[in-house]
């Protein structure tokens, strides 16, 4: 195995440790899974949403959009609205509970727990970090599917 091949290994389990790591922090600071949080940031940012469209923007299937969306609406912090204009069309929209859970998410917590983690590197290991995710925005943001799913 070469070195390259040695390092992408580690970074992919990296960037999977730290996902795992991050949803942890998100569950208990928040008391809901990150998946469920991400929804209630998704909506917060866009506005009432479409189903098909958090499915889209998380990649996500339906389904589990759904499952997500139901667990959300029981415990009150989004609602369903039909579509005046297409049945088959349900927007997702949050509640003044959720709301308030999003506003509570935003109060300084967010930002305090990324610059705890964060703060550790030096201004030349943020500007290098920056730099690499950058790239790696701008490769994901211009390839087509068929270029992913090729590994």
């Amino acid at each position: 195995m070469s070195e390259k091949d040695q390092l992408l290994k580690q970074l992919y389990g990296n960037m999977s440790s730290m996902r795992r790591q991050m949803s942890l922090r998100m569950q208990d600071e928040y008391g809901l899974p990150a998946s469920q949080c991400e929804i209630l940031f998704l909506v917060n940012h866009e506005g009432p949403t479409p189903l098909k469209d958090l499915a889209k923007a998380m990649q996500l299937t339906p389904g589990a959009i759904t499952q997500l969306v139901e667990a959300l609406e029981r415990a009150g912090y989004v609602e369903r609205i039909p579509s005046k204009t297409d049945r088959r069309i349900t927007t997702i929209g949050l509640t003044e509970a959720g709301l308030v859970k999003v506003a509570r998410s935003h109060s300084g917590k967010k930002k305090d727990f990324f610059e705890h983690v964060f703060g550790t590197l030096s201004v030349e290991e943020l500007q290098t970090m920056n730099t690499i995710q950058r790239k790696i925005i701008a490769f994901l943001s211009n390839s087509n599917s068929s270029d992913t799913k090729e590994s």
